[in-house]
């Protein structure tokens, strides 16, 4: 089994979940500048696709044919103040899916 990185754009694959995580924080931080870059704030749409999959090496689509492992969270929602150019703020992390969720 390979482990598939969804980086918001393509899909990259990994031997290691580990090597694919961090893949996923490097996609995460890159989100991050272009939402201080927004004149809005805001996040850039395709934060909330990145994910990792483990499915066989040769799967043309990972996340129809595997297993999804890890993936984008919302976390610290907050309602923004009247008058603001946004209903509210956020922020994201990176979770790692198990078996028990």
């Amino acid at each position: 089994m390979t482990f598939h990185e969804y980086d918001g754009e393509g899909w990259h694959k990994h031997e290691t979940l580990e090597t694919a995580l961090t893949g996923c924080k490097k996609s995460l931080e890159a989100a991050k500048k272009c939402a201080q870059l927004d004149y809005n704030k805001e996040w850039p749409d395709w934060v909330e696709q990145i994910s990792v999959y483990e499915a066989p090496n040769d799967c043309e689509y990972p996340d129809e044919d595997g297993k999804q492992v890890a993936r984008m969270h919302m976390i610290n929602k907050q309602e923004a103040e009247p008058g603001t150019s946004c209903d509210f703020y956020c922020e994201f992390e990176l979770v790692t899916i198990t078996d028990k969720q």
